[in-house]
Formats: C-alpha cells, structure tokens, sequence
C-alpha cells in the first residue's frame, strides 16, 4: 500500500514519522485487547492516555462482575465492545456528538472478514467517525520501533500471538497462535502459592506475577532448581508487598516456575510446543531467503514482554535451533519511546502510522463508506 511505501522511505531515509504535520483534529488511536483498551491520541512518544479493561458491567450488578467484550483476540459481544468505546471516546477522549474526529484501529491476529467489516460499520454508522483506517498489530509493533521486516512475538492476556513480518506486510500463513497467555501465567502462580499454603484471588496472584516472575537462563538451570527443591536444602525466598497493601513471602523458585511455564507450557496442562519452539517452527515455515532476517530480528512484546530474563533465555535457545549462520537477536525500542514501548508497541505503532495515513489522506472517507459500503475496509486497509 502507499502507507508501507511511505514508512519504508522513512525508515531507510532515518527521518522521524513524527515530524509530519497532524490534522485539525487529532486522530484518536485504538488498541483493543482481551483485557484492556488503549486509547489516545496519535503522539508515539508519550503512548497511550487510558487503559481501560474491554469489558461492561450490568446496570445494578452489585457484584461489579466484568462482561468481557473480546476473548482470545477476537470480538464475541459487538454491543458491549460499542458500551466501551462510547465511554473510551466520549467520556474520556473528549469526543462531541456531531464533532467526532477519526480513528485508527489496530486489528488481532487473523481478524475474520466478517469481524473487519463489523467494526468498519460500527465506527462510520454508531460512531460517525470522519476517517477510518486499520492494520495489523504485528505490523504495528515493529512500526514502533522503525522496523519493517522481523518476527513479532506478542505475550497476551489470553493467547500469544507470534508472527513473521516482511517489508509491513503479516506472512499469515506462517504466523501462531497460542491459546494461553498471561491469565494462565497467574492461575499458575495461583496454584504453586495455593499448594504452599497461601491463598488468594486472581487480582493478588496477577499482581505477584508481576513482581516475581521470571526465567532462568537455560532448561538445563531450571532442572537443577527443580532438584534442588526436592531435597531439604534452604531455598530462596522474597518478601513482596501487592498495592492493597498485603504481603507475600515466595519461595525464588515460585516465581521462576510460573516463568518457565510459558515455554514450557506442560507445566500448566498444555499439551503443545512451547512459545520458543513455536517461533522457531513459524520462522522455518517462511521461504529459507528470509528466514535469516526473521531469526535476527524477534520483538517480544504485549504484557509478557516485562518477565525477567526472557529475552536472554529467548536468544540462548534459539541459537540451539536456528541455522548455525543465523545470530538470533533481540529487537530493542529506542531510548526515546515510554518504558511501557514494548507493552503497548501495537498502539505506539498505530499513533507513528496515524501520522502517514491521515495527512495523506489515505484512510477512508465518510464518502468512501457511504459508497461501498463496509467492504471498502479490505480495498483500503488490506492485510
């Protein structure tokens, strides 16, 4: 499209994306989760402006309970995902009705015809939207970091997705994805605790994982830990304090389980490959002229990405299966982008295209909508 033919001329040329000139109105940026939608508007540098879960609540529910909108990526009650952008756009956002602005909208991971269409139509006929475009949210994440060709390794809430980019464009037919994600990291951790004596809820256990998950540095570290437990030997202990103000005291070796469980997902039940020997396989399955670029080129990113000591476990194993030419590398964001860049990368990567596609006019128009239709979204956005 001329939006990628764009930002490969950027890229190559070392100019910055955000010296373009914005519209009027700010363009708003969307980045719809399983768990949580990141909104705001279409500045990189400074990242998303809300965080909010995709979800409702039943009017009068005293329990609160969340009816979640979004599940494994795809969107399964389109009424409620509409409930939570009203309130992203309007109540937060600033939106006026009959002064609404445009919107880019970052899209799953084998996004369904239907599903593209559906949201196409929700944004110009219930949301009245001036402009409209999409993309991938693998494209965008390496979008975030000035990269156009690597592989993209998203650790979810619910699932993984892993993906090879070439040139910003998704190879579909070699991407992944793993129905587990860091919900199952935290019923993991849940257990462990629970089998060591200390219960808690889901909310205490997410928050521990945060503090102490981790990895060790090879399968063959993590045997000796899982020995070492075995005998009577004093193990390692940390004491952490969750934000309500409770304290836990976790066995080291808690945390680095809970860790292990994402690449080595038996751990949790799950009888398949883990997130390493599945990027490998993805990147394998492109033509062998790329797979070089792909292997030197991993981006993990999305909530997983902050679990201590994953990036160097990711390379030390991958060196194992890739081809003895290839040097399997990291992708770092640079210096300038938020400590969350590789948390909310899709979103930072929408705001960097939204200041292509918009002064370029390359989204489409209310016009363009009125004309075709909802099935313009695959003529103007294609993935």
């Amino acid at each position: 499209s001329n939006a990628r033919t764009q930002l490969l001329w950027l890229t190559r040329r070392n100019l910055g994306p955000f010296q373009l000139r914005m519209a009027d109105m700010p363009v708003a940026v969307l980045d719809v989760g399983s768990e949580t939608t990141k909104a705001g508007f279409a500045n990189p540098e400074e990242g998303p402006i809300l965080i909010a879960p995709t979800a409702v609540t039943r009017k009068g529910d005293p329990t609160g309970e969340l009816l979640r909108s979004v599940v494994q990526g795809q969107v399964e009650d389109w009424d409620r995902l509409e409930c939570t952008l009203h309130h992203v756009l309007y109540d937060q956002l600033g939106w006026e009705f009959d002064n609404e602005g445009s919107v880019l909208a970052t899209e799953p991971l084998f996004a369904s015809r239907r599903a593209r269409e559906n949201f196409t139509r929700m944004m110009f006929e219930n949301f009245n939207v001036h402009g409209l475009y999409t993309a991938e949210q693998p494209v965008l994440s390496l979008y975030a970091i000035g990269r156009l060709t690597g592989t993209v390794v998203d650790i979810g809430h619910t699932h993984c997705g892993i993906a090879p980019v070439q040139e910003g464009a998704t190879l579909l037919t070699a991407a992944r994805r793993i129905q587990y994600g860091g919900d199952a990291l935290t019923a993991h951790l849940r257990s462990l605790m629970h089998k060591a004596g200390d219960a808690m809820d889901d909310a205490a256990a997410a928050a521990l994982k945060h503090a102490c998950c981790g990895v060790v540095s090879s399968s063959r570290e993590f045997q000796l830990l899982e020995s070492q437990n075995a005998t009577s030997k004093p193990v390692k202990v940390e004491t952490h304090t969750l934000p309500d103000g409770k304290t836990f005291t976790v066995k080291h070796s808690e945390g680095l389980r809970t860790g292990e469980a994402l690449l080595k997902p038996a751990l949790m039940g799950f009888d398949r490959a883990g997130i390493i020997e599945e990027t490998h396989t993805s990147i394998m399955s492109c033509v062998p002229d790329l797979r070089r670029a792909l292997f030197e080129s991993i981006m993990i990113c999305g909530g997983g990405s902050s679990i201590k000591g994953l990036g160097s476990r990711f390379v030390s194993e991958m060196i194992d299966l890739a081809p003895p030419s290839t040097r399997p590398a990291i992708l770092h964001p640079p210096e300038y982008l938020p400590e969350t860049a590789l948390k909310h990368s899709s979103w930072i990567g929408g705001a960097v295209l939204a200041k292509i596609v918009f002064p370029q006019n390359q989204y489409i128009t209310k016009l363009e909508y009125d004309e075709s239709g909802p099935g313009i979204i695959h003529r103007k956005c294609p993935t």
